[in-house]
């Protein structure tokens, strides 16, 4: 599968509106992320394998390999809420506006020795697809979570920040530590809900499994919105318990309909 390089944009704390105008609609993208070509032990930020930024503490590394001879190790430090270091983000090289699908795709290994505990929030940042108005200013993000160790409704829960609607979904205990998990995201881009005549919809499928099947999470709040970029993890909300790590690989981002990666999937023809 074909690299897709993407100029670096200098980015920001999330609080910050962007510096220079966003990038340019267009015919559509695809991204490929297999961390397989930086040095190991260096961090895999702003290079062409891996991270554009805020990837300051995910190292490429051969401890744990999904496929090919390297994937990515994501290390935060105990207290710490990470931002600039912990996970990384991939900017797209254009915007998706209302109307057009978003994909998401990656395999993630968590160690037995990994804790899910976010003081005040309740769930773990995970996939993270930022927003903005057609003037630049930030909308928030569409968030998808995992919940914390402690949970007794879901493995993961989801919200569009500014919406304000969180909606539980997976069955406790469906993620499990110590093998590779291949996830995978569609966001078809709409602020209005299909019971009021949109087209919003969200998937979040586990292994092939659909997990989630939304209608009621608003994937943009304006029609105007568009996303530009992916955000794995980025923010450890009350500050991480303990020093820890774990490991992804093989990124995939896709603006295609049904890209072909996605055919398989349970109720993907």
């Amino acid at each position: 599968m074909s690299l897709i390089l993407i100029g670096r944009r200098g980015l920001s704390p999330e609080s910050e509106l962007p510096i220079g105008p966003p990038p340019a609609s267009g015919s559509g993208f695809n991204i490929f992320r297999d961390f397989n070509s930086g040095t190991v032990g260096t961090a895999a930020n702003r290079t062409a394998d891996g991270f554009d930024d805020v990837a300051g503490d995910s190292l490429y590394t051969t401890e744990q390999v999904y496929e090919g001879s390297q994937a990515c190790k994501l290390s935060i430090a105990s207290g710490a809420t990470g931002w600039g270091k912990w996970g990384g983000a991939i900017l797209f090289p254009e915007i998706v506006e209302k109307g057009r699908d978003l994909w998401i795709d990656l395999h993630v290994r968590m160690p037995a020795s990994f804790i899910i505990e976010t003081p005040g929030n309740g769930s773990l940042k995970y996939l993270r697809v930022r927003q903005r108005t057609a003037a630049g200013a930030l909308t928030g993000y569409f968030d998808l979570q995992f919940q914390d160790d402690d949970k007794t409704i879901s493995e993961f829960r989801m919200l569009k920040e500014g919406q304000a609607v969180w909606q539980n979904f997976g069955t406790n205990g469906v993620f499990t530590r110590e093998v590779w998990h291949r996830h995978t995201l569609h966001m078809h881009l709409d602020d209005v809900l299909p019971a009021s005549g949109g087209t919003s919809r969200i998937r979040f499928w586990q292994n092939g499994a659909l997990q989630v099947d939304s209608a009621t999470i608003k994937t943009i709040l304006n029609p105007t919105d568009y996303a530009d970029g992916l955000y794995l993890f980025t923010y450890w909300n009350g500050g991480a318990p303990q020093d820890q790590s774990l490991y992804v690989d093989q990124i995939r981002v896709s603006t295609d309909t049904v890209p072909s990666w996605a055919t398989g999937l349970a109720g993907v023809p």
